[in-house]
């Protein structure tokens, strides 16, 4: 990546709008004008060999780009010797959800929306898709219709497909407290005030809410992702909009269900470690294949906790932008996955 600072074009910050080098990062500054792509390249040890924010195309000069370093005041006019794609979706890991459909046995829609001048939740419905025995079944479908599986089908695929259009920066007292890390995380009234602009609320007992509703996706390992839906997003620099014109808000939360595997009984000692099986009497032999069973159980769900935590690690920092069609295919009610049970005869 060859990059030098060629011509000087300004150190006024008032100019940088104009020149696409508002750092995207910088929640700090409220223009969502002017934002440039900002480019850390990192070596071995997580060393930063370059971090710098590329705007607009530099008038006159072939190949050149109004560059400028984070932190810093100066903008450049700097030819960049690299094929650099500002394509949002070009620099991402493509998986976001990080699941296969075929990992899912229990979808959860909750449909309720918030009415932000008091705070309260509007329910209006909350479907559960159950998977048994290989086959899709829903709670509470109304007499006379029955579920159409091939919607379901439908969902699962956007589920698993789903890709992002963009990112914003969580508040660092929210982004550790979705981690929870040790300590006493505070989240403060800036960003209470965050999240409320990007439609995510908490209630007064500390249970966070969306004014779009929410879908909870459960894996047969105990691993639950949760999926908020928030406000109409405005688009940045690099991200592409549908032919609604309209990209969403999505923040998804990572988590293990315990209750998927019930602790099994213990035994009521270990002395047959000690002993040759062959001496083992039938107290020992039971013990030991409790032993054996509650040991599987440690595994599965030690290696469940891990992948939850590894999830949560990676959702923590970023409100999600969606497009709207994919918002459309995961936001669906009841009446879209159902149709009329054919006539008897």
């Amino acid at each position: 990546m060859g990059i030098t600072k060629d011509d000087f074009r300004t150190d006024n910050p008032a100019d940088y709008a104009d020149c696409g080098v508002i750092d995207p990062l910088d929640e700090s500054n409220p223009s969502l004008e002017g934002r440039g792509t900002r480019v850390t390249i990192k070596g071995e040890n997580d060393v930063v060999l370059a971090d710098i924010i590329i705007g607009k195309p530099y008038e006159g000069r072939e190949n050149f780009r109004l560059v400028r370093v984070p932190g810093q005041k100066r903008v450049y006019g700097t030819r960049i010797d690299l094929d650099l794609s500002t394509r949002f979706k070009d620099w991402i890991e493509s998986d976001l959800m990080q699941i296969d459909q075929k990992e899912i046995d229990r979808i959860v829609i909750k449909d309720y929306s918030i009415d932000e001048r008091t705070g309260r939740i509007r329910k209006h419905d909350e479907i559960t898709l159950e998977k048994k025995a290989d086959q899709w079944e829903m709670d509470r479908v109304p007499a006379g219709k029955e579920l159409e599986r091939w919607k379901v089908t439908n969902l699962l695929r956007a589920i698993d497909e789903l890709s992002i259009e963009g990112v914003r920066p969580k508040p660092a007292g929210l982004s550790a407290s979705l981690r929870r890390a040790e300590g006493d995380q505070r989240i403060t009234d800036a960003d209470l005030l965050s999240l409320q602009s990007k439609g995510f609320y908490f209630t007064r007992d500390g249970m966070l809410v969306s004014n779009e509703g929410e879908l909870v996706v459960h894996a047969k390992d105990g691993v639950e992702w949760t999926l908020r839906f928030g406000e109409v997003a405005r688009s940045d620099a690099g991200e592409s909009k549908d032919a609604s014109g309209e990209n969403r808000y999505l923040m998804i939360t990572a988590s293990f269900d315990p209750s998927q595997f019930p602790e099994p009984e213990k035994p009521s000692n270990t002395d047959f470690e000690s002993k040759p099986d062959s001496t083992w009497t039938q107290e020992d032999w039971r013990n030991k294949g409790l032993q054996t069973a509650w040991e599987q159980w440690k595994r599965k769900v030690d290696e469940a906790t891990e992948r939850a935590r590894k999830l949560s690690d990676r959702f923590a920092d970023w409100y999600y932008v969606i497009s709207n069609d994919s918002f459309e295919k995961l936001h669906v009610k009841r009446e879209d996955l159902l149709r009329d049970k054919p006539a008897a005869g």
